[in-house]
């Protein structure tokens, strides 16, 4: 079975949990609105389905992974503690690529908490559950901060609603109070830029920065002044407004620079383990040098089963043609080794190899055979350089058996470690080198691989 799928008995009882589940979203529905209801969750099940089936090519597998083993599988992932990543790692990831819903979603919390406003508590409850859930479980990977921000992006969405119906446009205009978008976002700005100077030099400010001190400061004064005139709720939603307009571009930014940026130049903590620029350009010159235009019965290219992720990505096709075939060539009593593996040498017939780096040929028949380029970067892990150096959580222990959970000796020595970075100049200018430039002065983690082609 698959994993996270139910199993005998168990599928009865799944079965009976979506239909109560599913019964339950629609008398609430029906008793809201129905006329809304229905319509929404016709809109939600026509995308659901479209994806999860892969736009109806994989229809029942695609179901049932979306309804049930997707979220099983998780759950039974919690035992492994894949990654073993540390309790405050969605603070992290929150406030690399999210600071815009993390900000006004803490905000819009305590907003509607005074307010009593039902549906922003609700939303509230939602993303403090939901960021509570993810942190104490042991499993935690970066494509699972989408579900813990996607709460938050609500909570501040409506948050940054009510803050522009608190503001009578027409009479902010007349009044000039307009500049009140522009003057506290052009504050955090410079003080951002004032911090990071600071941290950076190894001295005090010079002239030309004490006078953007300055600067700051009248900028600083003029924004609390308008805010002291302006209509009371006016003032404040106007200069959250402007704050929150600056953290769109950041997160724009960040969101750009993670999903365009194709070199590898960028680390970027959302990357667990990715493929490298070089895989696709090894393709390219597979398909030049070595792959045939029809096949035949042996396989052209022999690929180390080591690469076999995320290789497998770029040779899909040519796998089910028989012009590419993965291979183990571990050694007898390497890791991992089985029967049907068999080292690469000399004899190994094959018009191009793609071997890593354990398993290169290098003697000089093979390399009279072929020409071997490399090496190459196969996968690329972040270097996780927001760890707490040294640390051994697994012997620190952790809360009731649950890796999830750390250990008072954990926070400890977290809360210790925090209050030494706080005061360092070199980890502040490592954190903002990083947050604003992706600067990172650790490389990647990385495996590496030679392709052997036909000279």
């Amino acid at each position: 079975p698959i994993i996270g799928s139910p199993i005998g008995g168990g599928k009865v009882i799944a079965f009976l949990i979506i239909v109560a589940l599913g019964g339950l979203g629609g008398l609430a529905g029906y008793r809201w609105n129905w006329g809304i209801w229905w319509r929404c969750a016709l809109i939600f099940w026509i995308i659901w389905i479209l994806l999860y089936t892969t736009f109806g090519t994989n229809f029942f597998p695609g179901i049932r992974s979306g309804v049930w083993n997707s979220l099983g599988y998780w759950v039974v992932q919690q035992g492994e503690a894949r990654g073993g990543q540390p309790w405050y790692y969605y603070f992290v990831g929150l406030s690399v690529y999210e600071l815009l819903p993390a900000v006004f979603g803490i905000a819009g919390a305590i907003y509607f908490l005074k307010k009593g406003d039902v549906f922003g508590l609700v939303l509230a409850a939602w993303a403090a559950l939901t960021f509570m859930a993810y942190t104490l479980a042991s499993e935690k990977m970066p494509w699972l901060l989408v579900n813990v921000t996607l709460p938050f992006i609500l909570l501040s969405g409506k948050y940054l609603g009510d803050l522009v119906e608190r503001v009578r446009w027409r009479d902010i205009l007349r009044r000039g109070q307009v500049l009140l978008l522009v003057l506290p976002s052009a504050v955090v700005v410079s003080a951002v830029f004032l911090v990071f100077k600071l941290v950076t030099s190894q001295g005090s400010f010079l002239g030309g920065q004490w006078m953007v001190v300055a600067v700051t400061a009248l900028v600083a004064l003029a924004a609390a002044y308008l805010i002291r005139t302006a209509p009371k709720p006016a003032g404040g939603a106007l200069a959250g407004l402007g704050v929150a307009v600056l953290l769109l571009g950041f997160g724009t930014v960040a969101a750009t620079r993670a999903a365009y940026t194709f070199d590898d130049s960028n680390k970027e903590i959302l990357v667990y383990a990715q493929g490298s620029a070089d895989l696709p350009v090894t393709f390219r010159k597979l398909e030049e040098k070595a792959l045939p235009e029809t096949p035949g019965s042996e396989p052209s290219v022999l690929v180390d089963y080591d690469m076999w992720y995320p290789f497998q990505w770029y040779v899909r096709k040519e796998q089910d043609n028989n012009t590419v075939r993965f291979n183990c060539f571990k050694a007898e009593g390497d890791e991992g080794w089985n029967s049907g593996c068999d080292p690469a040498s000399d004899d190994t017939e094959s018009r191009a190899l793609l071997l890593t780096k354990a398993h290169k040929l290098s003697s000089t028949t093979s390399l009279m055979k072929f020409q071997r380029h490399g090496p190459f970067l196969d996968l690329l892990w972040f270097p996780e350089t927001y760890r707490r150096p040294h640390e051994n959580r697994q012997d620190e222990g952790f809360q009731w058996g649950l890796r999830g959970i750390p250990s008072g000796k954990q926070f400890g020595e977290d809360f210790r470690y925090f209050g030494q970075a706080a005061t360092s100049k070199e980890k502040w200018a490592k954190i903002l080198g990083y947050m604003l430039f992706r600067d990172l002065d650790t490389d990647w983690y990385k495996s590496e691989y030679y392709s052997y082609l036909p000279k």
